[in-house]
């Protein structure tokens, strides 16, 4: 489910990248790079985020699967459903009212 109609949120996003992508302009990436080989020497060491975080940035993350049981309802389209059918869907829906 998305977010609410009106929701701000993803106009916030994007300000600390921006900040970070200004730092790492300022020193031509050195620190990037820096940072980066030290992730690849955790990994390399087994140290579990690391790994993680370097599978999910080389290979994307991985999909998550989900189980799901209870019944699938067929909806038909009206055009579909007799004269007596849409009566009684409609008076279904009046009497919730």
């Amino acid at each position: 489910m998305g977010a609410p109609k009106g929701n701000l949120n993803a106009s916030k996003s994007g300000s600390f990248g921006d900040a970070l992508r200004k730092v790492i302009a300022q020193d031509d990436g050195k620190r990037l790079r820096a940072a980066a080989e030290k992730l690849m020497d955790l990994a390399a060491d087994g140290t579990p985020w690391a790994v993680k975080e370097l599978a999910d940035r080389t290979d994307g993350k991985a999909f998550q699967s989900i189980a799901l049981s209870g019944e699938l309802t067929v909806h038909k389209k009206a055009e579909d459903y007799t004269d007596d059918e849409l009566a009684a869907i409609a008076n279904a829906a009046n009497s919730r009212e």
